[in-house]
């Protein structure tokens, strides 16, 4: 969250933002009870200012130096709702967006699978909520840029979600959130115990696409194992990809007027 806050309101603002989150989290938990009560409606400021005189809190050092640097897997999301929307606003159906989508991905780009099922469920026959990719069809740069952003910060919320699930000896964690996209788009990624991963993929399919849920279904099977999965030859393909997605970021920018 503070990562994303400051992209669009500074690192000042992020910092601020995170000195007081700490200040908050060293309230007295009473405090805190007594609002859930509904006995009080605030943290008294007197007891605020005692935090923030404590060294302890407010030398605290933050984490992150600058959180308006470029994450990595953030830059990739941005990439994939980047190719979408070049497609999108190409003029291809959503069917054939689609299929080209999937054909990219496995032949010139690399897999991204939480982005990928993202930005397929958003130009879909029935997606989970409108408006997933925000301005797609604006005519001003700025409006579209903003909300192709804010959906790869969309996906990296459910990427982070899953990397905490599958940490070993970890808490559990649970995902709260009013964005019925995000949670519509992580019931559909995430595969339970037991279940098959080809069914609950062709559910996706079922789910978003209807009609066209088959073709679907079978151009990513076909891609799939025409790719080679784990070949040094597909290995050496994606470092490949890797290396200029700089300039192909620059490129697709470029292609949509940023």
């Amino acid at each position: 969250a503070l990562y994303e806050y400051a992209s669009t309101q500074g690192n000042t603002a992020a910092q601020n933002d995170y000195i007081n989150f700490r200040a908050i989290d060293n309230v007295d938990p009473l405090i805190f009870i007594d609002i859930a009560l509904g006995r009080s409606d605030r943290i008294p400021a007197e007891h605020l200012l005692e935090i923030q005189k404590n060294l302890a809190i407010s030398e605290d050092i933050s984490p992150e130096p600058n959180f308006e640097r470029r994450l990595r897997k953030w830059k990739l999301n941005y990439f994939y709702v980047l190719k979408m929307a070049a497609l999108k606003r190409s003029g291809l159906s959503p069917l054939e967006s689609a299929l080209e989508f999937q054909r990219w991905q496995f032949e010139d780009s690399f897999c991204n699978a939480v982005a990928s099922i993202y930005c397929l469920a958003a130009v879909s026959h029935q997606p989970p909520k409108g408006k997933m990719l925000k301005g797609i069809n604006s005519n001003n740069s700025i409006t579209l840029k903003q909300g192709l952003e804010n959906a790869a910060w969309d996906i990296y919320l459910i990427q982070r979600f899953k990397d905490f699930m599958i940490l070993p000896h970890c808490p559990s964690w649970s995902l709260w959130t009013f964005d019925i996209a995000v949670r519509e788009i992580t019931r559909m990624l995430f595969v339970r115990d037991g279940e098959d991963q080809e069914k609950q993929l062709n559910r996706f399919y079922s789910q978003c696409w209807g009609r066209d849920s088959s073709i679907l279904f079978e151009s990513y099977s076909r891609h799939s194992i025409e790719a080679n999965l784990g070949s040094d030859a597909r290995e050496r393909a994606i470092e490949k990809a890797f290396d200029r997605i700089d300039q192909d970021i620059l490129a697709l920018e470029n292609n949509l007027g940023f």
